[in-house]
């Protein structure tokens, strides 16, 4: 739907707005990245792409994205400006966007400072359809501050290259209240303890085979113990947008950092960091 045409049902979008045009395949996946920590966000509209830095209630996750114009079909923007949103009902509003190999629908977004028009076009065998969704916007100033990230970099002392399969299938076959992530003889470790209603105690461990960078002067057995509601929603939300590029670091009872790209035909679509506090074990 072309703006002359969203103007005679809907309101004619601000000078300053952005348009783009994309599929489901892209569009959806990204969209994953925005919503396992926060329902609200500030979406900066930038010549350099679309950025949110959010951090949860409780302060213990947070993250920084980047979706770059590059990901887009085209990506028109009038000037800069920050959007406040409902991230979860913007994701709810393009679930109805096909994005498999044989049908994914084209999707137009147009962003301003009152509202979002979401349009999804979908091809039948007779006929074809667009659904348009307007989404109003939220004040950006009544919506939480964004976070600075803690210096993860400087405390770090081990990192890893992960494989999202692999790691989105260790976490959900854990299944305990937290996981520790830990440096074993050189590999990756992770582990989790539960106690079941009967009592017993459940513990679950992988290893990854792994080639471990030293950091600041890792040392061995170095750990970091995170709840697994966090670490599920964000191992979760990558697998979702299909990145293909995961870095895992973590220090002694530090927060750890997932940083994350999806890279298609050597152009980034996106790419940012996940970071989750860890849980304080007994005797710290």
């Amino acid at each position: 739907m072309s703006k002359a045409q969203q103007s005679r049902i809907f309101e004619t979008p601000s000078e300053d707005s952005l348009s783009i045009e994309t599929d489901g395949r892209t569009i959806r996946p990204a969209m994953a990245l925005l919503t396992p920590l926060v329902a609200e966000g500030k979406l900066h509209l930038t010549e350099h792409g679309i950025k949110m830095r959010c951090i949860d209630a409780a302060s213990v996750g947070a993250a920084s994205i980047t979706i770059h114009p590059e990901a887009f079909d085209t990506y028109d923007l009038d000037d800069e400006l920050v959007v406040g949103a409902n991230v979860s009902r913007l994701k709810t509003a393009l679930r109805d966007a096909r994005m498999g190999t044989r049908t994914n629908d084209d999707v137009t977004l147009e962003l301003d400072e009152s509202r979002t028009l979401v349009s999804i076009e979908r091809e039948y065998d007779q006929t074809s359809v667009e659904i348009t969704d307007e989404l109003l916007a939220l004040d950006p100033d009544a919506l939480r501050e964004e976070p600075g990230l803690p210096g993860i970099d400087q405390h770090a002392q081990w990192a890893t290259t992960v494989d999202v399969d692999a790691l989105h299938d260790v976490v959900d076959h854990i299944g305990a209240d937290d996981v520790d992530i830990r440096e074993r003889d050189g590999d990756l470790l992770l582990g989790g303890r539960a106690t079941l209603e009967e009592s017993n105690d459940y513990e679950s461990v992988a290893v990854f085979d792994s080639d471990l960078e030293k950091l600041n002067g890792g040392t061995e057995g170095v750990s970091s113990r995170l709840s697994m509601a966090y670490l599920w929603d964000v191992v979760n939300a990558l697998k979702q947008a299909k990145v293909t590029e995961l870095t895992l670091r973590w220090g002694d009872s530090w927060p750890a950092a997932f940083d994350f790209k999806r890279i298609e035909d050597e152009t980034t679509l996106y790419e940012g960091r996940f970071v989750i506090a860890p849980r304080i074990q007994e005797g710290n």
